[in-house]
């Protein structure tokens, strides 16, 4: 196992419990965005080693369009984080994270569907490389 694979997998080890702990904190300001931006990153990185470990093309595309989850989730997570932990009120931040979270929306709807379509991706072939 190569030690990428090995820090993908520790990663989400020390974030998770992390963001369960600042979840429970969460009237601590910022606290709340915080714990979904730990989740999200954990969530890509466990579905990127998936996606590193798995032997076949259909498999990797699903894990590939799996990870894409935690990818377009990153950005609006990180923006409400940072304007909730500058003191912006929740309205107000849910007003600037909504229309980013519908852009990133639809860059996720457009890779889970890129089969029928061919816009995102388009083709892609299986190169395995150290044994990945």
């Amino acid at each position: 196992m190569s030690a990428g694979l090995i820090a993908l997998l520790a990663g989400p080890v020390i974030l998770i419990p992390l963001a369960c702990y600042t979840l429970a904190h969460r009237r601590d300001r910022g606290a709340t965005w915080y714990g979904v931006l730990l989740l999200t990153i954990a969530f890509w990185s466990v579905a990127y080693a998936w996606e590193l470990l798995l032997p076949d093309r259909e498999a990797k595309i699903l894990a590939l369009k799996a990870k894409y989850l935690g990818v377009v989730l990153l950005p609006s997570s990180w923006i409400g984080f940072i304007l909730s932990f500058v003191g912006f009120q929740p309205p107000r931040v849910r007003s600037r994270v909504l229309p980013v979270a519908l852009v990133w929306a639809v860059m996720l709807v457009l890779a889970w569907t890129d089969g029928w379509h061919g816009l995102f991706w388009g083709p892609n072939r299986l190169y395995v490389v150290d044994g990945y």
